[in-house]
């Protein structure tokens, strides 16, 4: 750990001196179970009868998750739809939360920060959650027009809705697949990345794939936004510091850096070494 501890020292005091957000991603949930998106999408993709070489197509384009499901789960006749929702059910109500979302829920319970954003469908942060006191959850478009972003409450946003209310990611689904970003989303993206007094955000397994609506916005904000710190899961012997316009260049230039290494070492590294 010793060639990234500058940068995590950094991210230990910006969490003690409450100066920082968190954005997460369906990486934090890989190891309770839940699918990342490559092999998600070759499920889903399969249970509709495409062949090896369509789903090789499908990936050599680089087509949004969100989009394919808004394409093939809501334009079509309800049969389709069903079968959507029944292979997203049974794939985001798995698991128990891991040591990502225990991290997060000990963020909040110690004061550290009171807003968190993810674009995550399941539950396991709420579950989490749930063991350390109350918390707000928003998850709709009407929803987010209501966040306190001022206040300390623990405030929870799933930007890209929760399965607990399947019509909540309906909405996003469509709004993704038409290349369309809801003012009130963009509120929620302009206040986590841009404005607001903390000065930076920690990014936690985000892939900065949502190419229709979150990235092409992310892109326009740039230098003008928060510094970063992205905690990349890699399997490199040594963890590594390297150039956000680097490892993620569709997000233009934002100041910050990207840790490349094991996302359960470097959060014990936060919370063993520095007590966060």
């Amino acid at each position: 750990m010793e060639n990234i501890k500058p940068e995590v020292e950094q991210i230990a005091e910006l969490i003690k001196k409450s100066k920082i957000k968190i954005f997460c991603g369906a990486g934090i949930s890989f190891n309770s179970g839940v699918p990342l998106v490559d092999p998600l999408v070759t499920n889903i993709l399969e249970a509709f009868g495409a062949t090896k070489e369509e789903i090789a197509i499908y990936k050599a384009h680089k087509y949004p998750f969100e989009a394919l499901m808004g394409d093939i789960g809501f334009k079509y006749d309800g049969h389709v739809e069903k079968l959507t929702r029944g292979h997203m059910n049974s794939l985001f109500q798995i698991g128990s939360p891991n040591n990502n979302h225990y991290f997060i829920s000990n963020l909040y319970k110690k004061g550290f920060i009171d807003k968190v954003v993810t674009t995550n469908f399941d539950c396991l942060i709420e579950k989490a959650l749930e063991k350390d006191g109350s918390y707000k959850s928003f998850k709709t478009e009407a929803e987010f027009d209501k966040v306190q972003w001022h206040n300390s409450d623990r405030t929870l946003i799933k930007i890209h809705g929760c399965i607990s209310d399947p019509s909540s990611i309906r909405t996003s689904l469509e709004a993704v697949s038409n290349r369309f970003l809801h003012p009130q989303r963009e509120k929620v993206i302009r206040n986590t990345f841009q404005v607001g007094d903390h000065e930076a955000v920690l990014v936690l397994g985000y892939s900065f794939s949502d190419h229709f609506d979150i990235t092409p916005f992310l892109k326009e904000i740039g230098r003008k936004g928060k510094k970063l710190y992205i905690i990349h899961h890699s399997c490199f012997d040594k963890p590594t510091i390297q150039n956000i316009s680097d490892v993620f260049p569709q997000i233009g230039a934002f100041d910050g850096k990207v840790i490349c290494g094991s996302t359960n070492e470097i959060i014990k590294n936060l919370v063993v070494v520095h007590n966060v």
